[in-house]
């Protein structure tokens, strides 16, 4: 049996609305039952609250991505515009299971789009000019490949 708050609410008012003599004894026995429900209403909805967050926690895919503070070691883009950022250091953090080992110090990025020409650019600045590049990945694979190289999500030319 499901009860709601204001089902609850709204019967311990009635309960102490009308109160009489003759009530008065059945008030007694039946208002800790009331408060006992609604105890346990809320103590039930506080336990799926709190499972809710750990779960969204623990799942998030925000936790699933690769980070990376080095230098840029090579650009490599093919005919179709689609590219890839190799650093000089390994992708840290958590990256997807979705990464080939032979890639785990790349990020993709597809150059037919405006915000993969400027990962182009800024790859190739930091390149020319020898500095690090802060770069994170996006939590999945699908640019590059298909499913081998995590994709760039945003980088900062330090």
């Amino acid at each position: 049996m499901v009860l709601s708050v204001d089902k609850l609410m709204k019967a311990l008012y009635v309960k102490t609305r009308n109160l009489n003599a003759s009530s008065l004894k059945t008030y007694v026995y039946e208002a800790p039952v009331i408060a006992t429900l609604y105890f346990n209403y809320w103590r039930f909805f506080m336990k799926k609250i709190i499972c809710t967050f750990l779960l969204f926690c623990v799942v998030h895919p925000a936790f699933a991505i690769g980070t990376v503070h080095g230098k840029v070691v090579a650009v490599r883009v093919d005919g179709t515009g689609q590219g890839m950022v190799e650093f000089d250091k390994p992708i840290a953090g958590t990256p997807p299971s979705c990464v080939h080992h032979a890639f785990k110090n790349k990020l993709a990025f597809d150059a037919n789009t405006a915000g993969g020409q400027a990962v182009l650019s800024l790859a190739l600045s930091a390149k020319a000019m020898g500095v690090e590049v802060e770069a994170y990945g996006l939590g999945k694979c699908g640019v590059y490949g298909g499913t081998y190289v995590e994709t760039w999500n945003y980088g900062v030319m330090r």
